[in-house]
């Protein structure tokens, strides 16, 4: 089952349900996503899309697709090169108290040890492992 993002969003922000037909409305004329027209409508703030869409995509249980995502440079300065290429995991945002990272596969071993030297929260999302190796190439420099 396909989880809404303005569902997610609107269990960390209030949205009236007004918000969420004139999103929706502007949505359909535009193309754009409702995360981007809530942010640029003042209606929440990044890291609350960025929950929301970390949320979506571990409960549709889909990959996200490293080659359609920036990847923040600054989050991946949060693990270091070693752990990440050791387990095909690369972080992709970093606010206030979290972390999202693309792991190719998710298990409590690794994630916990992540979770150690981070020591923020940890939200994983899945990602496919060649495209971790390339953004791991890209970012860290060192591949």
């Amino acid at each position: 089952m396909h989880t809404l993002i303005g569902e997610l969003l609107g269990k960390q922000v209030e949205l009236s349900a007004h918000d969420v037909e004139e999103i929706l409305q502007e949505q359909g004329a535009t193309g754009r996503r409702f995360g981007d027209i809530a942010l640029s409508w003042g209606l929440c703030q990044p890291q609350h899309v960025w929950r929301a869409w970390a949320k979506q995509h571990v409960e549709d249980g889909k990959k996200v697709d490293l080659s359609r995502l920036p990847v923040d440079c600054q989050a991946v300065t949060l693990l270091p090169y070693e752990m990440a290429n050791r387990l095909s995991m690369i972080p992709l945002r970093s606010f206030d108290d979290e972390v999202i990272i693309a792991a190719a596969e998710l298990d409590v071993m690794s994630t916990g040890e992540v979770g150690q030297i981070i020591q923020k929260t940890c939200r994983f999302v899945r990602a496919d492992s060649t495209q971790i190796r390339e953004a791991i190439a890209t970012y860290y420099h060192h591949a």
